[in-house]
């Protein structure tokens, strides 16, 4: 079967260039009979009236208002209803850190929103939660989406807020309605999880590979295969990607040269930072940051 690919990264406006984009379908209809598509993006679909089902390649599951249907980069899908209204918010996890919700929640969070665009749901392909109806999770996306069309002085760090508090609500959802099977993660998936923890926590570290692999008890092959296996990337792929989003961070909230904050963030070299922030970003970091100054 072929799959339609939906390019929405570049379409909605990129984004709004802090990596969110909300769009509201008040009679959406489908008879099924189109075949799956996917996306560049990270998709949720979230059901305010209405119903229908979700085709999940054999499968389906059922659509009610206060559903949350989170789909994952290039993941084949497809939508069944008569018509409902639904409103689809779309992240670019693999470009834009996701906002933290508190160390508390963000164990559930991850469980199914991985913040890395490789890092997909490993027990579940697809999530669906159940929202309370009307409830605080709804009025976060109905704040958003009326800030994303009013554009606002402001609107971007409105957004970005708002998003914040919506995945708070998320995480609350998905703690009491999804059990984490840690019991079922094998040791290899354990030490590498603690790997990317330690990545993610400082990635301007210099990690050396013959020690991690002493660490782990690995071979340097063995734990570079079983790196590659876990995240979807090489360990130096995943070290580029966390740094690029610690810039990120740097360039929205400081005024500082690029060439510092290319340094500061574990780059020596500004043109290597430039290539590697534009293969992961789509953008250089410099009109990165003039796209947050419109």
């Amino acid at each position: 079967m072929s799959f339609g690919s939906i390019a929405l990264r570049h379409r909605l406006d990129r984004l709004n260039g802090i990596g969110i984009a909300i769009e509201r379908f008040p009679d959406y209809s489908a008879d099924g009979s189109e075949p799956p598509h996917t996306h560049d993006i990270v998709e949720l679909a979230y059901v305010l009236s209405g119903g229908g089902d979700h085709l999940l390649g054999t499968t389906s599951a059922e659509l009610v208002p206060g559903s949350l249907a989170i789909v994952h980069y290039t993941q084949p899908h497809a939508f069944r209803s008569t018509g409902m209204d639904v409103v689809n918010i779309y992240l670019d996890v693999a470009g834009h850190r996701l906002p933290d919700v508190g160390d508390e929640l963000q164990p559930a969070l991850e469980a199914v929103l991985p913040q890395r665009a490789a890092l997909r749901h490993r027990q579940h392909k697809f999530v669906h939660l159940r929202c309370p109806p009307g409830g605080a999770a709804e009025r976060q996306l109905l704040a958003l989406l009326d800030e994303q069309l009013a554009h606002r002085p402001g609107y971007r760090a409105a957004m970005a807020s708002l998003l914040r508090l919506f995945l708070i609500e998320v995480a609350r959802v998905a703690r009491e309605q999804i059990t984490p099977d840690a019991g079922g993660q094998s040791r290899s998936d354990i030490l590498m999880a603690g790997i990317t923890a330690r990545i993610d926590a400082d990635p301007t570290v210099e990690f050396d590979l013959d020690a991690l692999a002493g660490e782990s008890g690995l071979t340097r092959t063995s734990l570079c295969r079983a790196f590659k296996r876990y995240a979807g990337v090489p360990l130096s792929g995943y070290v580029e990607q966390a740094r690029v989003h610690a810039a990120m961070l740097a360039l929205r909230s400081t005024d500082d040269r690029i060439l510092d904050v290319a340094m500061r963030c574990g780059f020596n070299d500004q043109s290597f930072f430039n290539r590697v922030f534009k293969r992961i970003a789509g953008v250089s970091p410099r009109d990165y940051r003039k796209r947050l100054e419109k």
